[in-house]
């Protein structure tokens, strides 16, 4: 999913480059300056009254199995990515987060096939033979959306994993949306020249949220911020970072969503 990421970040230069910015080629008279002001003043009055909510149509559904020729269910794949509908006073908006998920999805197929051919190498060349009934290799992407005002759109996506033996393991992923442009925000961009102190605070959170529930933080000294900020989401009240497993402690094996108060970084927010 890097790759894809990587591919629509130099889509977003380009369109930064072509259609944003100053011009140094051509001078506006001032009433076509007036005119797109007043334009861009009415779309954000629009804008304002859209909850995104509201405006998921459909999902984006990878549905896959693995089975016998007897009909026996070895693995499973599902994925579900969200769309919104393209119009209204935020059609752009929508139209960006649409190409950023529907990008994303093209990932779960590359995903599901590795899923499943190394599950066919553990097999054997008989796999196809098995007639007993067994615990199937499962995979599930689901979704969950939160707003923090009518600046930001956050998506959490939850992956589950189960093994042939029932172990399950879970992953986190987010994205944080621009609900002015569409466009995804780093913990960067978002934070600017506040960054540094705002990394900080984070570092300093996961310490009060490991003694909150009884995790040893091993990882303090050696815990890169720029990670654990990679894939975050924000709401109203919190701001959650999704830290992979082992991340904060040797004995921690689960993906978990950090929830630390919003109100302790607001201060860097703009």
């Amino acid at each position: 999913m890097n790759i894809t990421r990587i591919c629509r970040y130099i889509a977003l230069l380009l369109s930064l480059l072509f259609l944003g910015g100053c011009t140094l080629f051509e001078f506006e008279p001032m009433e076509e300056v007036q005119q797109k002001e007043e334009d861009k003043t009415q779309l954000a009055v629009q804008s304002a009254e859209v909850e995104p909510e509201t405006m998921v149509t459909d999902d984006l559904v990878f549905e896959r199995t693995m089975a016998t020729d007897s009909g026996v269910v070895l693995a499973s794949y599902e994925a579900h990515l969200p769309q919104f509908a393209e119009d209204g006073a935020k059609s752009g908006v929508f139209q960006n987060i649409n190409e950023f998920y529907q990008q994303e999805f093209e990932a779960f197929s590359a995903d599901c096939d590795w899923i499943f051919l190394t599950l066919q190498e553990e097999l054997g060349a008989g796999w196809n033979n098995i007639t007993d009934e067994r615990q199937p290799v499962t995979a599930e992407f689901g979704y969950e959306m939160f707003t923090l005002g009518e600046q930001y759109l956050s998506i959490v996506r939850d992956y589950t994993y189960t093994d042939t033996a029932g172990r399950q393991s879970v992953y986190y992923f987010a994205e944080v949306f621009d609900l002015a442009t569409g466009w995804r925000l780093s913990f960067d961009t978002l934070f600017g020249d506040n960054t540094a102190d705002a990394k900080t605070a984070v570092i300093e959170g996961l310490a009060g949220w490991c003694e909150e529930n009884s995790l040893a933080f091993d990882t303090r000294e050696t815990i890169s911020a720029d990670a654990v900020v990679e894939e975050f989401a924000m709401t109203d009240d919190e701001i959650i970072f999704c830290l992979e497993p082992f991340a904060l402690s040797a004995d921690d094996a689960q993906g978990r969503l950090v929830r630390l108060p919003l109100s302790g970084f607001e201060q860097w927010l703009p």
